[in-house]
């Protein structure tokens, strides 16, 4: 099912700001960034993983004792991989974590009290993310 899979989404590609969907891998000054979508396998490239939910296992994923995240990007947790985007979890047990590879997971999480969205506000070069709380997580910079 198109619709239920978010294949639609390809077809935003291009359009407004969208700059990449699902399977799509694109450089950003001099960032590679992968775009995976949920159940999909991880391709082991890049230094930016956006993806719909974070690795399963991960403090990220835990929400209420149970792990909400993707089993399929076990894979990434043996990465290079210096940043990972991701979201699905509303109330998750963490913010960030840092993968035993090194890789840091970042998910915004959901603050129905705030009239801002959960966010992190990211800068590759310093190696820095800041969460709308107030939370701060340190990774590898990138070029």
């Amino acid at each position: 099912d198109v619709s239920a899979e978010g294949r639609w989404l390809s077809s935003l590609c291009g359009h407004g700001n969208i700059v990449a969907t699902d399977g799509d891998s694109i450089r950003l000054q001099d960032v590679e960034v992968v775009v995976n979508g949920w159940g999909q396998r991880y391709n082991g490239s890049g230094d930016l993983l956006v993806t719909h939910a974070p690795p399963s296992e991960c403090p990220c994923a835990m929400s209420d004792d149970a792990d909400f995240g993707d089993p399929t990007l076990l894979d990434a947790t043996a990465s290079t991989l210096k940043l990972i985007l991701a979201g699905h979890i509303h109330f998750p047990a963490a913010f960030s974590s840092r993968l035993k590879c090194g890789s840091v997971v970042l998910v915004p999480g959901y603050n129905d009290q705030s009239s801002v969205p959960s966010h992190w506000i990211i800068d590759t070069k310093h190696g820095l993310a800041s969460h709308s709380s107030g939370a701060l997580a340190r990774f590898s910079p990138m070029p």
